[in-house]
């Protein structure tokens, strides 16, 4: 009975310890799944975050440089370059133009290139522009050339003789002295570019007495381009520039002198013909009953008179 008891015991007491390492293995397989599942996501999570990085650098690789047959075609018209043809191209073509252009387009000297300096004539050939209807008078000056015979615009008239310009009537012609003579005064010489009406010269009447009066009338006159001019030289050191239609005292005109000539009571030694480098002329008209002044100590009549 003892030992049936015993074996009974033993028994159940093995039951239980087989039940205890069952369930013990058990549950080290189960948290060994568990851990292999986490593993796995975690691997699983790597690869995809490698794999997206991969694509993400693939993306930003610079594309390979166009070789010159794929260059862009350029729009004709897009002077600027930014492949729209709009109002900064238009400005552009036409600085561009005028910058290569040859030869002065402003044909009709009013400081701009507009249509008037594009006037033709029947044959075909550009003329000189004819000034633009206005109220207001034209200023002295050339406004084109009559030196071949050209007609000159409407409102002018060919000078002639020396100058060959289209002045507006009324106008002094450039037979005038140059920007460098000096006009005695009772104060010394002054440049004839620094006088002005009211000023006090030196003049000679008609019996040949030096007196001085005031100017009662100045001109400056624009030559522009080629304008021939003259140097008197006297045996007396004493000499002029001046334009070759000017007036002396004794009623030639200066291209109308020849060396051995007398001018101002002493002989002509030398005359010089030169281009005038200056843009302008300049008179003075003393209020003598002559109109005679001394310039350059050399006594000369002049081109203006009292309207």
């Amino acid at each position: 009975m003892t030992q049936r008891i015993y074996h009974s015991v033993i028994k159940s007491a093995m039951v239980k310890h087989t039940q205890e390492f069952n369930s013990r293995v058990t549950s080290v397989t189960t948290l060994g799944m568990i851990v292999l599942v986490i593993l796995g996501l975690i691997i699983v999570v790597i690869l995809t975050n490698t794999n997206q990085e991969v694509r993400s650098r693939a993306l930003v690789l610079p594309s390979p440089l166009p070789s010159p047959s794929e260059s862009p075609t350029p729009v004709i018209g897009d002077a600027n370059g930014d492949g729209v043809v709009d109002l900064s191209d238009i400005g552009i073509t036409i600085s561009n133009w005028l910058a290569s252009a040859s030869g002065n387009l402003d044909q009709y000297p009013d400081g701009k290139i507009n249509v008037p300096d594009f006037t033709v004539v029947e044959n075909g050939v550009r003329a000189q522009a004819s000034p633009s209807p206005s109220t207001s008078p034209l200023a002295c000056q050339s406004y084109a050339s009559c030196r071949d015979g050209e007609i000159c615009p409407e409102g002018t008239q060919c000078s002639g003789l020396p100058a060959y310009g289209c002045y507006p009537p009324g106008c002094p012609t450039p037979i005038c002295l140059s920007s460098t003579t000096e006009i005695e005064t009772p104060t010394g010489n002054v440049l004839v570019t620094q006088l002005h009406p009211g000023m006090l010269v030196w003049s000679v009447t008609k019996t040949g007495r030096k007196i001085v009066v005031p100017i009662v009338k100045t001109a400056k006159t624009f030559v522009g381009n080629g304008h021939q001019i003259f140097t008197i030289n006297l045996a007396d050191g004493r000499n002029v520039t001046v334009s070759g239609g000017h007036p002396t005292s004794n009623g030639l005109k200066i291209n109308e002198l020849k060396v051995g000539d007398q001018l101002d009571s002493s002989e002509i030694v030398s005359i010089t013909q030169q281009v005038y480098k200056d843009s302008y002329t300049y008179d003075i008209l003393p209020g003598s009953d002559t109109g005679f002044y001394f310039a350059n100590n050399i006594v000369l009549g002049s081109t203006l008179k009292i309207n």
